[in-house]
């Protein structure tokens, strides 16, 4: 064999003197079988390229140029890091990320099937995770970078499982973009996606839908503010998306027959309420509070799973389009106290006020009748921007105005809710 094995004293070196087999110490430099605190290497220079057929485990793994590992069965237990130049080819068995420290993956990857089971997290720096089988998330987020995706080729709707303990996939699941084949079918799909420690489900609950045959999800933090907000159902109006993030849904095809019910689950969401919350859409790239619409589809029945807390997930039927999934809220109104109507005589003064809740900022608005417009302080205006407004020298042409109070919430998520109009009277005397 080639100099670099005779020379070499790493034990986790493959020499391949025997044979093909990971199993036998022999094809080892060190003798003995890799364990997981042992860094394999294989070069292309051994005289035999491994193939593991059993368990076998490691901690660093090296596929340099030109080499080839093989697994046809068994499993592959790696707690470090993956670089790989060469090629890896697994026609059977299971890789596993495992152990629980972070660990990088350099360079794609074609698995048959694989696990995730590392609590410290699995990145994939500059490659693909393509999976031709199924998927397992246990324990630790596997996180994608740049354009990197894990893509799950198998159209089965059960390609994606949760390990144990991994209820709804809350320890485990894609921080990233995760992209699965889809097919006419009456199955549930499993979007595991979430981010900042925290999984996020998506479900795609199939009612035969044809003319697609892929989707790409991702989660990640709600862009943008809820300035704008005008979507109504139902008699109730939305008035603010959940802060805590939203889905990224991409078809790689319009549905043409069919449709999904979509269930988005909200355990990591503050503040629902019973009957008061349900998925709303808007364009994937947008951050604009305006452009969230009510999507097609129906809601489920009040007081059933779907429009619950208890249930876990937001749900809406016989949906046929999906862009930025967000949540919407009919709970958040932050007006205490509306503005009531006012009247004074020409050139007196007059004020109206509306109280909101806490951590609340506060925007006056006037219609002339051209609309709602902002107010600021100045000229006749003071308090355009406080809980009171205040007209000092109210004209007779100004009889009939409407003001009305945007109240906004502060901090890391914000959203609005606008008062009721009052009105403003003008006597001559």
């Amino acid at each position: 064999h080639g100099a670099d094995e005779l020379i070499s004293t790493d034990p986790g070196q493959w020499t391949g003197i025997v044979s093909t087999d990971w199993h036998n110490g022999n094809n080892w430099c060190g003798l003995t079988v890799p364990t997981s605190t042992i860094n394999v290497t294989v070069p292309s220079s051994a005289i035999n390229q491994p193939v593991i057929t059993l368990s076998a485990n490691a901690k660093d793994v090296s596929i340099l140029s030109g080499a080839t590992l093989s697994m046809t069965a068994g499993s592959f237990n790696v707690y470090g890091n993956i670089t790989r130049t060469g090629n890896y080819n697994q026609t059977g068995g299971t890789l596993r990320f495992s152990g629980n420290n972070a660990q990088t993956v350099s360079g794609s990857l074609n698995v048959t099937s694989f696990e995730m089971n590392n609590s410290g997290g699995t990145t994939l720096l500059n490659g693909d995770l393509t999976v031709s089988g199924s998927g397992t998330f246990t324990n630790g987020a596997l996180t994608t970078s740049g354009s990197t995706k894990v893509n799950i080729t198998s159209a089965s709707a059960t390609a994606i499982t949760a390990g144990a303990g991994n209820t709804n996939y809350s320890l485990s699941f894609v921080n990233g973009l995760l992209q699965r084949s889809f097919a006419a079918n009456t199955g549930s799909y499993d979007f595991p996606v979430g981010y900042n420690g925290q999984g996020s489900l998506l479900q795609l609950v199939n009612n035969s839908a044809s003319g697609v045959s892929n989707f790409q999800v991702s989660f990640s933090s709600k862009q943008g503010n809820d300035f704008g907000l005008n979507a109504a159902e139902g008699g109730n109006n939305y008035n603010s998306v959940g802060c805590y993030g939203v889905w990224k849904i991409v078809p790689n095809a319009n549905i043409t027959s069919g449709s999904c019910d979509l269930k988005a689950y909200i355990g990591n969401f503050t503040g629902l309420t019973d009957n008061t919350f349900a998925i709303l859409q808007r364009p994937v790239a947008s951050s604009l509070g305006s452009d969230w619409v009510v999507p097609a589809g129906t809601l489920p029945s009040i007081n059933s799973a779907g429009r619950t807390v208890s249930s876990g997930y937001a749900r809406r039927n016989a949906m046929t389009s999906f862009n930025q999934i967000g949540i919407g809220l009919t709970s958040n109104n932050l007006v205490v106290t509306q503005p009531s109507n006012q009247t004074t005589c020409d050139l007196g003064t007059i004020s109206f006020s509306c109280n909101g809740a806490n951590n609340t900022s506060f925007q006056w608005q006037e219609n002339s009748g051209a609309g709602f417009f902002n107010l600021n302080n100045g000229g006749i205006y003071t308090g355009c921007t406080s809980s009171t407004l205040t007209l000092n020298g109210a004209t007779i042409a100004m009889n009939g105005n409407q003001y009305r109070c945007v109240i906004s919430s502060t901090g890391a998520c914000i959203y609005s809710s606008t008062s009721n109009a009052a009105s403003l009277k003008i006597t001559q005397f």
